[in-house]
């Protein structure tokens, strides 16, 4: 299986499908465990800008959402 790594910056780690559904968002010392779990085989690490550009779409985080910036 593939999957996207995506590093938040704040701590946590974002994985995604080759579709993009996220399976997990844990702490970064957590991660192996996370894609052991997932079956990983396969892996490319992004950044969150190149998530959106990938999935065609800004989804806003947590702090964009509760302050209006969208």
């Amino acid at each position: 299986m593939i999957f996207y790594l995506v590093d938040w910056g704040n701590g946590f780690i974002g994985g995604y499908t080759k579709d993009f559904d996220q399976r997990f968002n844990t702490p970064k010392r957590e991660v192996f465990d996370d894609l052991k779990r997932c079956g990983v085989e396969t892996l490319k690490i992004i950044s969150p800008q190149e998530l959106d550009k990938l999935r065609g779409f800004h989804k806003p985080t947590f702090e964009e959402y509760c302050s209006g910036k969208r």
